[in-house]
């Protein structure tokens, strides 16, 4: 089933797909660092790219219509590993997986307390 980001306000499929609001991912991946069930280990390949891109990631308010938009700060900035992760974990979240199995590796957070990211 594939999955569309979308500027909407909730989350609804189809036989073929389920489009989710941006918001609705960025959301997702916020509360999941914010409880701490999920950390970026330090040996992950492409750890620096994502830290950097999460670190970027803003959320601008039009002043004229009052929408919200989820993005890179700069122009010249990505965000795709970010959107990467926040897929990830809204379908995890979605589908509640067993996270109560034993770890296969410590993962420690390297965000200090505080942030989002």
């Amino acid at each position: 089933m594939g999955i569309i980001i979308t500027g909407g306000h909730e989350a609804h499929e189809n036989y073929e797909y389920i489009n989710v609001p941006k918001k609705e991912l960025v959301s997702s991946l916020i509360a999941i660092f914010q409880m701490g069930k999920i950390a970026i280990p330090k040996d992950l390949p492409d750890a620096k790219t994502l830290i950097e891109e999460m670190l970027s990631f803003n959320m601008r308010i039009n002043k004229r219509t009052g929408n919200e938009s989820y993005e890179a700060f700069k122009a010249n900035e990505h965000d795709d590993t970010v959107m990467a992760m926040a897929l990830g974990v809204w379908y995890a979240e979605r589908e509640k997986p067993n996270l109560n199995r034993e770890p296969y590796t410590e993962v420690k957070p390297i965000f200090g307390k505080g942030g989002y990211w």
